[in-house]
């Protein structure tokens, strides 16, 4: 195959997983949880959700998404109202708020690793060793090139 074919079905593989996989999550989420929450929402909980010191801020999930402050602060508005987040003001410095995921927001979350973790065992389930490191090697290839120029 040409390098020009390459690109063409390669990208277009890329796009489809990549389509693929978020609405089969959000599919997931939703069956399960009734929650009507978009991933991108599922995904802010999850980075709250791996903040072990409980200092997570707007700001902090802005710089993660790459959007603005405003569409962050939109979200987290919403979440709170539906019960998945708190805020807390910081105890010494009053400019800062934290994010703390509810018990409701937890379920969700536990929920979305669920759903990872099970995506990963079918896969792994009918790759050999050596397939598995070529696909974990060519994923992390792919990440790194997305971190570093995108």
């Amino acid at each position: 195959m040409d390098d020009k074919n390459f690109e063409k079905e390669f990208n277009l593989l890329i796009v489809d997983t990549f389509h693929n996989i978020l609405k089969v999550e959000l599919k997931m989420i939703n069956s399960i949880t009734k929650s009507g929450l978009s991933m991108r929402e599922v995904h802010l909980l999850e980075i709250v959700a791996n903040d072990k010191e409980n200092c997570t801020t707007v700001s902090i999930i802005s710089k993660s998404f790459g959007i603005t402050l405003a569409s962050v602060t939109v979200m987290v508005n919403k979440l709170v109202q539906g019960g998945f987040l708190i805020k807390n003001k910081s105890k010494t410095d009053a400019r800062h708020t934290y994010l703390q995921l509810t018990k409701k927001g937890k379920k969700i979350n536990e929920q979305h690793e669920n759903f990872h973790k099970n995506m990963i065992a079918k896969i792994s389930k009918n790759l050999k060793n050596e397939e598995k490191k070529f696909l974990a090697k060519g994923v992390s290839t792919l990440n790194e090139m997305f971190k570093s120029e995108f």
